[in-house]
């Protein structure tokens, strides 16, 4: 083969190469087109079911939301959002309007820090208003946390928010108690959005959950006189007999035993399964337990037992606590009715697992049920959780964002929503 022939076979090779390359290319940039509109399909699909979850939780608790979702409506409600269109905001305004509106939004998704001075302020002059802009901000500049860069946004967020609110607290511990505290909002938007919380909470609870649930014929009180004023007066006559004798409170007493191992055994179903649930933690709120004790170590107001009790609180009372009397809402059942029996049995165990965690003062009617556990039997979980978490390094939002192909590159929000910011 001569030298020329040689080079003409070189070209069409190398023709060969670039129509394949080229193929490839085209056919890359397509399957990324289609991912990318998969993507845009699934932020709709988030955005709808939130609020979905939103009037689920208006329908349990009617007098919880700012807005107020009666039974009869919602049906209505829910129609509308499986009918919902999304348009491109510059198609409803004009090009002028549209930009300013962007440019905000943006700009304050991008400047956690500036963000929590904003809702922090508004706290300050109006406790009622906090309660609505933050859902507004969860769902149309977070969307619920569906991407990783959502969840550093609101990780960086709350980092933010321990800096205003709690580093300078003699006692934070009462500014998380206030409903309109925006941290103690963000987070339990965070907690409601976040998968890693999700998993965590359905390895943890909802075994013990389902078991309580399936017994639901009886209310286990923690308190002795509520369960009997459960019974009216001729209830009582005939279940434990005349009021004073000696078979009366031999009867009290064998009810009252029935109820402590009720309560008992479901409790340490509870606890058995929370330290089964030690590996996965969330390596989210992690970052958050390592960001106070940093924060709040700058303190001289506050000891590391102080910090340490905070921690505790946070975890127990703002996480596990409220999952437990509503699992529906973190995803740890579905589909599944509570009663009102269950509900009450539930909150029952949430107040004796908060009880056994914070070492709160316990009255004396209640003491029989507190004996019966073993000493540190919660506080010792939550010191491992608090402890494997004290050295975990706070993302990186720079080096995390620079290696993601997919972020969000579009904001959900309605004209109503946009009015009330």
């Amino acid at each position: 083969m001569t030298s020329s022939e040689e080079l003409i076979e070189l070209v069409k090779k190398l023709k060969r190469e670039r129509s394949f390359v080229s193929a490839e290319q085209k056919h890359i940039r397509e399957q990324y087109a289609q991912l990318l509109k998969l993507a845009e399909h699934v932020q709709h699909r988030q955005w709808i079911t939130s609020h979905q979850r939103y009037v689920l939780t208006s329908l349990i608790y009617p007098n919880r939301n700012d807005q107020n979702i009666q039974s009869k409506s919602c049906f209505q409600y829910i129609q509308i959002l499986d009918n919902i269109s999304f348009i491109d905001s510059y198609k409803y305004f004009n090009y002028l309007q549209d930009l300013p509106y962007l440019r905000l939004l943006t700009f304050l998704r991008q400047q956690p820090n500036l963000l929590a001075l904003c809702l922090s302020s508004i706290e300050k002059t109006d406790g009622l208003l906090i309660n609505t802009i933050i859902p507004i901000l969860m769902t149309a500049i977070y969307n619920q946390c569906l991407y990783y860069d959502d969840e550093l946004f609101i990780l960086e967020l709350l980092r933010s928010l321990i800096d205003i609110q709690l580093k300078n607290e003699l006692n934070p511990r009462i500014i998380l108690q206030r409903s309109s505290c925006s941290f103690k909002i963000v987070f339990d938007a965070f907690l409601t959005a976040s998968q890693s919380c999700k998993l965590f909470l359905t390895a943890a609870l909802h075994e013990p959950i389902m078991q309580l649930l399936i017994d639901d014929e009886c209310f286990y009180d923690i308190n002795p006189d509520t369960s009997l004023s459960r019974f009216s007066k001729q209830e009582r006559l005939k279940k434990f007999g005349q009021p004073g004798t000696r078979d009366y409170l031999d009867k009290i007493q064998k009810y009252r035993n029935v109820i402590l191992t009720k309560l008992y055994t479901f409790t340490s179903t509870f606890i058995e399964s929370l330290r089964n649930a030690l590996s996965f933690f969330p390596t989210s709120l992690s970052f958050l337990i390592s960001q106070m004790f940093i924060i709040l170590s700058q303190s001289s107001e506050l000891s590391s037992r102080d910090i340490r009790c905070l921690c505790c609180d946070i975890i127990m009372t703002l996480f596990i606590g409220p999952a437990i009397c509503e699992p529906e809402k973190h995803g740890i059942i579905a589909d599944i009715p509570i009663s009102t029996i269950a509900r009450h049995n539930l909150n029952q165990i949430a107040i004796i697992l908060q009880t056994l965690a914070m070492s709160n003062d316990i009255e004396s009617k209640t003491k029989d049920l507190y004996n019966k556990f073993k000493e540190n039997c919660v506080s010792s979980i939550l010191d491992n959780f608090i402890d494997s978490s004290r050295n975990v390094i706070f993302p990186s939002r720079s080096s995390i964002l620079s290696s993601s192909n997919i972020t969000r590159s579009t904001i959900l929000i309605t004209q109503k929503q946009l009015r009330q910011l």
